[in-house]
């Protein structure tokens, strides 16, 4: 093997070597595994270009995971990845928290590090220049259960270390203090943890979820690494303020938030001020360290290119007036590089032999290690190779992606070839960019995309349920407007702490018109919700306390609401009666197919695809909608639907608003059914006449199984052998003349609907029984969140955006929305960046050269597209991770959130521009869509944003336009119990008189402010502890608040405990409990199931006298002892009636 002559050579005092004949990424990552098993030294592989890094890290990946398989052995070895910012140089942006995270993570690895890594760096990670080694060294603090820390110190010093103090920690960078409980999210975590001080001994030490804040495993240990790069101790601020002074290289105003602690957009260019000397990459590792130089002509000149780019953008910094150390301050200077390099042991792998400026070393052949033919589907020609390998003694390593592939594959083998005994293939699941032969090992590896053709190449990801839908009182604000169900809209003006009975109780003051003000104890939260009506820039006006009109507003609307409902029974109705297909229950080959999707499903994915399944086997016909953000998996969904249908014999229709939407989701369903006999095709206007003929005929004679189209697939022309599904994508944005036709169709077919509208979780369940609905609100977390800007259009925003895409080899979308300009948009765009591979792409276009266009760019041939909004929706190219919006102010918030979506779909970090012309005067609803939209950057941003806008537009699509002025006029969460009152009233189901007891129970609980400090979190309990509904339900929020908050204070206790006793009153329909020293009175309302009878049999089961006071009215006695006392007799008295009546 051409890794033991290195060796030889090594031993002999050579340095340089030179190896040819490696094409591609996994050719290259096999020698490298190769070579760390022989050598066993530290190999640091440095790459032209990001992307080659990523590829490169992954394949090497894969070999180091299966190298008991490959050489049946097992070594710890680790390879880490060092991304760089992903900015151009002194761009004044921060790189982004995740990002900043793995670098820590790989640097401070490598300071722990000896001999067992593998570090993969891209060029740009290596000429920028890092903080020093002993100083990241200092800065990582490990600590474990039963250790001794000083709470203040460990605040100090994560606030050293770049980490913000926030009231919940959801996000990398955060962490938290209240009380005894300390959580904090280290960058390198996949979660957070709550550290538990008893004093300032650590008593645990726990993992928790972010989204549910509930602590999921313990750990004995950890160690937390710095937040950011810029680690500040006192004594280097205090140094790098003094040089920024002296220099007078920032403004008053950057130096006086620099030194009141703030952060600052692009503070990491600051560097050079702060640290008397940077250290360089390699500073952190070994002299013994091997560098691995992949394809040596295209890195120096990418070193080149990279300096050119530095100095210019360090020219467009001073004259912006921006923070600028000077180059070889922050860069490290060419020459420096090449002495680097020349100091270390070099390897470089070439795929050509063209000379090297660094030596004249002989060249040694890879050990003919090639790239393998794809069959493309041929399995053919698979088995083929398989029979040729079996003779030459090759062992096969078949790579698949999930278990389910692996099974499918060898039933493939065993029906094809019967007998023949295929022994010497191994299955194992990964990922592998392609396969390769190794004739020297006697080795094959292939993918299943080498045997079936290629499928998107996707990353693992981890998710997290989304936010709820609800709006609730979460993130209520001092001027936010709120509904009262008796007294109507008011204006929330904060908190007041009032006293009563010598207890201070903390209120909610809502002002009304007037001037009036109701004082709503914490308590009683269950009759308030946060208002949400008519969308952005609309004022609900004020209602007068005491008078009739808001009862006459909700009078007015519950009898509209009322003719809606009938409407929409109708139609459920309808649909029962008709007999439908029933499709027959899954066997294996669905599982398999299942089990052949790339990602984990998520739980509520998971439900909606029951959810279709169980429809599509009932006899009736199926009408579901699927509600998901952008990228939450809807499409899966569909394509488990197309994929039953299909196996039934059922031919399966898409159909989408436009043709690019239409053109995405053939590719994507040609990826997840490339291994099975599926014929799928697309009908838009992207066909010729002649193609569209032959499609159409397809589908009358049944050659074709699954067509994708636009509403072409409506016109009278389109006949089907046999229809069994429709599935529907985005249908509000159809016609009216297309909505009837499909309204005709849904009658008798199987029909599902797709939508990125978030419809709310209070309107699905207020529409239980009138529409099938299934949500899907987990978003993807394998992403970045987008980076969002709204600024002024300018020549040097739009270069710079530009430039930082181009220069990490990705694309960008610039969107300009009149037709009539776009050339010379596109013509200014290329005025910017010269070398930019720019095209345009817009409606009015022939369909041949817009499809032209969209497959260059899918295929990288352009770096920017100049369009309009016709990209909005069903584009997702993962290249493309910079969006630019022109006249952003015209497009409404929905819009803007849909073309943002375009981009983020990688772990790249992605910037979305919402440009604004400089002569425009922006309107008060405009500002308020832009700022919303900046505001609102990170991942589900979508569930956010519906509260704000998207709630009213998803209702007008499910209810109609006409409902959108009742939710004006209630605010939306009244509507929706209005609606689900309305929808059992008319379904003939009881609907039970609501009983809200008065308690008077001599001890009063609450959540003091110094146990749960923050208003919105205290809020937030308040009302989930209001709106509980069994008793059964409280002990799993009192562990909750001892989880997050610690040990609970009295008052606390009370307040849950009173919560049971109101729940247990509810349930009894009592109006009134009131105690007084040892005699407990009880008023029932007439509703009751309590009888005279029920009350006798109490008496003698509680062994007490009991007094009737009047018919509704019974007293009796208690223990006149302390709260627990009390608490314990009054929940046995009512638990008793209860279980007597």
């Amino acid at each position: 093997m051409v890794v033991n002559s290195i060796l030889q050579r090594l031993n002999k005092g050579e340095k340089v070597f030179e190896i040819e004949g490696l094409y591609d990424s996994p050719s290259k990552a096999f020698f490298i595994f190769n070579l760390y098993k022989v050598i066993s030294r530290p190999l640091v592989i440095i790459t032209s270009r990001q992307d080659s890094a990523e590829e490169l890290f992954a394949d090497i990946n894969f070999f180091l995971s299966h190298q008991s398989t490959i050489r049946n052995s097992q070594s710890e070895i680790t390879p880490y990845y060092f991304p760089p910012w992903e900015l151009l140089p002194y761009e004044p942006i921060s790189p982004h928290s995740d990002i900043s995270g793995e670098r820590l993570k790989t640097l401070s690895s490598l300071i722990e590090s000896r001999s067992d890594f593998i570090l993969l760096i891209p060029v740009e990670s290596l000429i920028q220049k890092i903080p020093p080694k002993e100083i990241l060294r200092d800065a990582v603090l490990g600590f474990g259960v039963g250790d001794c820390l000083e709470r203040d110190l460990i605040s100090e010093y994560l606030i050293t270390g770049g980490y913000k103090s926030s009231d919940i920690v959801e996000d990398k960078g955060e962490f938290s203090v209240r009380g005894g409980i300390l959580d904090i999210y280290p960058p390198d975590s996949h979660n957070p943890y709550r550290i538990e001080f008893a004093g300032d001994e650590i008593e645990s030490i726990r993992e928790f979820d972010p989204a549910t804040q509930r602590s999921i495993g313990e750990v004995r240990d950890i160690k937390i690494i710095p937040a950011r790069e810029m680690i500040l101790k006192k004594d280097i601020l205090e140094n790098g303020i003094r040089r920024i002074e002296e220099e007078k290289c920032v403004s008053d105003e950057i130096l006086n938030r620099i030194k009141n602690g703030f952060s600052i957009p692009g503070f990491e260019n600051l560097a050079p001020y702060f640290y008397e000397r940077m250290d360089t990459v390699f500073d952190y590792i070994s002299p013994d360290a091997i560098v691995i130089l992949d394809e040596p002509t295209l890195l120096y000149k990418k070193i080149e290119d990279f300096w050119k780019l530095i100095e210019r953008e360090y020219e467009q910094a001073i004259k912006r007036k921006d923070i600028s150390p000077l180059p070889d301050k922050f860069y490290i200077p060419k020459d420096k590089i090449k002495k680097y390099l020349e100091s270390r042991i070099l390897i470089q792998l070439k795929t050509l032999k063209i000379d090297s400026s660094l030596s004249d070393a002989e060249s040694l052949q890879a050990g003919g290690i090639k790239s393998l033919q794809s069959f493309k589907g041929n399995f053919d020609l698979f088995l083929n190779s398989l029979d040729e390998w079996a003779e030459g003694g090759f062992r096969v390593i078949i790579v698949t992606h999930t278990e389910g592939q692996s099974e499918r594959l060898r039933e493939m083998l065993e029906t094809e070839v019967g007998n023949k005994d295929y022994g010497f293939c191994i299955f194992v699941t990964g990922r592998l960019s392609k396969g390769i032969v190794a004739p020297s090992e006697r080795l094959v590896f292939i993918t299943e995309e080498d045997i079936f053709g290629p499928s998107r190449k996707l990353k693992a990801r981890k998710r997290r349920k989304g936010e709820s839908f609800s709006a609730g009182l979460s993130g209520l604000k001092t001027g936010d407007y709120v509904v009262h169900v008796d007294h109507g809209i008011g204006q929330y003006l904060g908190t007041r702490d009032i006293r009563v009975d010598d207890i201070t109780e903390e209120f909610l003051d809502i002002e009304y018109a007037d001037s009036e003000k109701l004082y709503i104890p914490m308590d009683s939260l269950k009759f308030i919700q946060k208002y949400i009506g008519g969308g952005s820039g609309i004022t609900p006006p004020l209602n007068k306390l005491g008078l009739a009109s808001w009862h006459k507003t909700k009078e007015r609307v519950k009898k509209s609401i009322k003719e809606m409902a009938v409407d929409l029974l109708k139609i459920y109705a309808t649909r029962e009666i008709i007999d439908g297909f029933s499709f027959s229950p899954d066997v294996h080959w669905h599982r398999e197919f299942a089990d052949s999707f790339e990602y984990d499903e998520t739980e509520d994915q998971l439900q909606a695809i029951s959810d279709v399944i169980a429809d599509m086997e009932k006899n009736k016909p199926m009408d579901r909608l699927i509600c998901g953000d952008v990228g939450y998996g809807k499409t899966e969904v569909a394509i488990r639907a197309a994929f039953k249908a299909v196996f039934d014999g059922k031919q399966v229709a898409l159909l989408c608003p436009t043709t690019i939407l239409a053109q995405q989701h053939f590719q994507t369903f040609n990826t997840r059914f490339h291994s099975f006999p599926i014929k799928i095709e697309v009908l838009s206007r992207f066909r010729t006449k002649k193609e569209q003929a032959g499609i159409i005929s397809g589908l009358e004679n049944g050659g074709i199984d699954i067509v994708i189209g636009t509403h072409r697939l409506l016109q009278g022309d389109i006949k089907f052998k046999d229809l069994g599904l429709l599935i529907i994508d985005e249908e509000q944005r159809f016609g009216v003349s297309h909505k009837e036709k499909l309204k005709k169709l849904r009658e008798t077919l199987d029909v599902l609907t797709l939508t990125a509208t978030p419809i709310p979780r209070t309107l699905h369940m207020a529409l239980a029984g009138t529409r099938d609905l299934s949500i899907i609100e987990t978003p993807p977390q394998n992403r970045i969140a987008i980076k969002t800007f709204v600024r002024k259009f300018g020549d040097e925003i739009i270069r710079q955006a530009l430039l930082r895409e181009m220069d990490r080899g990705g694309q960008t979308f610039f969107v300009h929305n009149r037709v009539e300009s776009i050339y010379s948009m596109a013509k200014y765009v290329q005025s910017l960046v010269p070398n930019a591979r720019t095209a345009v792409i817009h409606g009015q276009m022939h369909e041949r050269e817009m499809e032209k266009v969209m497959i260059e760019f899918v295929n990288g041939g352009y770096d920017v597209l100049v369009c309009t909004a016709i990209i909005e929706s069903g584009l997702d190219i993962p290249a493309a991770n910079t969006i630019i919006i022109n006249h952003a102010d015209k497009f409404g918030l929905a819009q803007l959130y849909q073309l943002r979506g375009r981009v983020g779909r990688e772990r790249h970090q992605a910037y979305a521009y919402l440009l604004i012309s400089l002569e425009d005067i922006l309107s008060g609803s405009a500002r308020e869509r832009l700022m919303a939209i900046e505001e609102l950057s990170e991942l589900g941003a979508g569930f956010k944003l519906a509260a704000r806008d998207m709630e009213i537009r998803g209702a007008g699509n499910i209810l109609g336009p006409q409902q959108s002025g009742h939710i004006t006029a209630v605010g939306f969460d009244l509507y929706c119990k209005l609606l689900e009152e309305a929808v059992m009233e008319l379904k003939g189901e009881p609907i039970e008189e609501s009983v809200e007891p008065s308690m008077k129970l001599r001890m009063k609980g609450y959540l003091p402010k110094e146990y749960v400090s923050d208003l919105n979190q205290r809020l937030d309990i308040y009302k989930r502890i209001d709106i509980l509904e069994t008793v059964e339900d409280v002990n799993p929020l009192r562990d909750e608040l001892k989880d997050r908050y610690g040990v609970m204070p009295e008052p606390a206790e009370i307040l849950l405990s009173t919560a049971e006793l109101r729940i247990l009153s509810r349930n009894l329909k009592i109006e009134k409990v009131d105690v007084s020293g040892n005699r407990m009175t009880l008023t029932f309302n007439k509703s009751t199931p309590v009888s005279a009878e029920t009350i006798i049999r109490f008496g003698k089961k509680d062994s007490g006298v009991v007094k009737f006071l009047s018919e509704d009215t019974i007293q009796f006695s208690i223990r006149d002892g302390d709260w627990q006392e009390r608490y314990g007799d009054i929940k046995n008295s009512l638990q008793v009636l209860a279980s007597v009546c």
